[in-house]
C-alpha cells in the first residue's frame, strides 16, 4: 500500500515562531492594530478555552447554526426572579452545557448572587487540567448593560 504525503504548511519547522500561529479569536472581538489579522487572537489553549467558555455562556440555545442545543443564554437568566428554583435551574444549565460542550474545563464552583433587579453570577473554573483557577463574573452596570469579566 502506498502512502500519500500531505503538506499541511510550507513553513519549515527549524524556523518555527509561535507568534506565527493562532488557535482562534479571543473574546471580546476587539480589533488590534499593527498585528496580522483583524482581531485579537489566542495563542495558547488556555486563552482559547476561556474564549470558548464565554461563547458558550453568552450564546442562547437555538442561536448557533446547526447546533440548536449549544449555549446557556445567560442574558435570559439575569433578570429572572431570584428564587431558589430559578437559581438552581441556572446552575444546572451551566454545568450541563460545560460538561457536554467543553469537557476539558473543570467547574469548581458556581455562585449566584441575587440583587433587587438582577443576578450576579460567578463561575470559578480551571480551563485546563493543570492550570490555575480563573473566575468569570457577570454583572449589570449602572446603565443596565450586561457585562462579563474574566480574572
Amino acid at each position: 500500500m502506498a502512502y500519500q504525503r500531505i503538506v499541511v504548511s510550507n513553513k519549515r519547522t527549524d524556523n518555527f515562531n509561535e507568534n506565527d500561529y493562532t488557535l482562534g479569536i479571543k473574546l471580546p472581538m476587539n480589533s488590534v492594530s499593527g498585528e496580522q489579522g483583524a482581531f485579537n487572537q489566542s495563542k495558547t489553549t488556555e486563552e482559547q478555552s476561556v474564549s470558548n467558555l464565554i461563547s458558550l455562556l453568552l450564546t442562547r440555545p437555538g442561536e448557533r447554526f446547526m447546533q440548536p442545543n449549544f449555549g446557556v443564554g445567560l442574558d435570559l437568566y439575569i433578570f429572572e426572579q431570584n428564587t431558589n428554583s430559578n437559581n438552581n435551574s441556572l446552575e444546572t444549565a451551566i454545568r450541563k452545557q460545560i460538561n457536554h460542550w467543553l469537557p476539558y474545563i473543570r467547574v469548581n464552583r458556581i455562585t449566584v448572587i441575587p440583587n433587587e433587579a438582577y443576578k450576579n453570577i460567578i463561575i470559578d473554573f480551571s480551563p485546563r487540567e493543570y492550570s490555575a483557577n480563573m473566575t468569570i463574573s457577570t454583572f449589570v452596570d449602572g446603565e443596565g448593560s450586561f457585562n462579563v469579566e474574566v480574572a
